[in-house]
């Protein structure tokens, strides 16, 4: 069961109706696409749409409240607590090319301790990934809600489906970890032609215990399996960054000390709209140790 909340859109945009700056910018772009809890939502989230639709896309935000009991009636109430102050944020035309959506999946019905719970988060995106594909008929670049996209991603036109490829990696404790490492989950390409793909992305997700790494693995096992598919090495394309390039398309700030990196938050911030004296305090609270979030 999921409850979709779009007060803006009313539902997904026709891309015809509408142009940006003159032209239909978004309509060449893929879709940015992300899942997450309210705890990101609230961190993350204004950032993460700001960069995105400052680059010309369409932003698509999938928000769950914590598994367990009363799903449904919580993703109301997380709705009605989020949405009408984070909308302020935004212009008519952002608010056009912007879906928020509070969802609650049939798995995250029962309780889950913290690290089911973690592991839902990370693999949340791949369940609701191909209904979005069938949706939106466009590709759709999958990313952390904590990354900031800085230029427009493009469309590949002789690509189905862009994954980070690390097959050399070795490392890992376990037998799983070290397969679930081949892959990096920060960023994937999914056009509609390989909706199959993604469906069976999501058999894996469902045949398999929550353990750290299994998102990854299920993208590993099923790129395996499918060699069919039209892939490509979004590596080799540059797209993705963990350095802060000013230069790349994509920041992305995989755990908390690229988080409290001082270049990724100023960017975070202006992207946010603070002000100088707000993002200069912001910023002393991280240099000194002082946020640590």
């Amino acid at each position: 069961m999921r409850v979709q909340i779009r007060p803006v859109n009313k539902g997904l945009i026709d891309f015809g109706d509408w142009a940006m700056d003159g032209a239909r910018t978004a309509i060449a772009l893929p879709v940015i696409f992300a899942a997450c809890d309210e705890g990101y939502f609230r961190k993350h989230a204004l950032g993460f749409c700001k960069s995105a639709l400052k680059s010309g896309h369409h932003v698509h935000i999938a928000v769950s409240p914590r598994p367990g009991e009363g799903l449904s009636y919580r993703a109301h109430t997380l709705a009605s607590v989020l949405l009408s102050t984070f909308l302020q944020r935004f212009s008519d035309d952002e608010k056009r090319r912007l879906t928020i959506e509070f969802v609650a999946d049939v798995r995250a019905q029962k309780p889950m301790d913290d690290t089911e719970c973690i592991v839902f988060y990370q693999s949340l995106r791949f369940f609701l990934l191909p209904e979005l594909l069938n949706r939106y008929q466009r590709p759709i670049v999958v990313l952390d809600i904590d990354s900031l996209v800085n230029q427009p991603i493009p469309s590949v036109n002789d690509g189905e489906v862009g994954l980070f490829m690390r097959l050399e990696e070795d490392k890992g404790s376990t037998e799983f970890e070290r397969l679930g490492m081949k892959i990096l989950g920060a960023m994937v390409y999914a056009d509609p032609k390989a909706i199959h793909f993604f469906r069976n992305v999501v058999l894996f997700l469902d045949k398999h215990i929550r353990l750290y790494y299994v998102d990854q693995r299920a993208l590993y096992e099923t790129y395996l399996a499918h060699r069919d598919v039209r892939t490509f090495d979004i590596a080799e394309k540059g797209w993705l960054d963990w350095k802060f390039s000013p230069s790349s398309q994509v920041w992305t700030a995989k755990g908390k000390r690229k988080r409290r990196n001082l270049t990724y938050v100023a960017k975070r911030l202006k992207f946010e709209g603070r002000g100088a004296l707000a993002s200069a305090m912001i910023l002393a609270g991280y240099y000194l140790g002082i946020i640590r979030t």
